[in-house]
C-alpha cells in the first residue's frame, strides 16, 4: 500500500489554505498521511488506489491526522479530500 505525506504544504490545489502540519503543535484535526488515490491525467480509470468501489471508482482513504489517530474518510467524489499539492 502506498500513501502521501501532506505534511508542510502551504495550499493544496483542493484547498487553500491547506491545514497541513508543520509543527506538532499545529490542530490535531490537520492531515499529515493519506492512503493514495491517484489518477494519472492521461488515464480514465484510478490506477493507485487501495480502496476502490465496484466500479473502479475510489471509495475512500484512511488519513494520519497531526495527533496521530487514523480515520477513514469516504472519496465523496473528492470533495472529502484533502490532498493534491501544488
Amino acid at each position: 500500500m502506498n500513501y502521501f505525506y501532506v505534511g508542510g504544504a502551504s495550499r493544496w490545489e483542493m484547498a487553500d489554505p491547506a491545514f497541513s502540519p508543520i509543527r506538532p503543535g499545529d490542530p490535531p484535526t490537520w492531515t499529515l498521511m493519506v492512503d493514495m488515490v491517484h489518477k494519472p491525467s492521461e488515464s480514465e480509470q484510478f490506477l493507485y488506489t487501495a480502496h476502490k468501489e465496484h466500479n473502479g471508482s475510489p471509495a475512500g482513504a484512511n488519513h494520519l491526522f497531526n495527533d496521530l489517530h487514523v480515520d477513514w474518510v469516504k472519496w465523496n467524489g473528492g470533495r472529502n479530500m484533502r490532498t493534491k499539492l501544488l
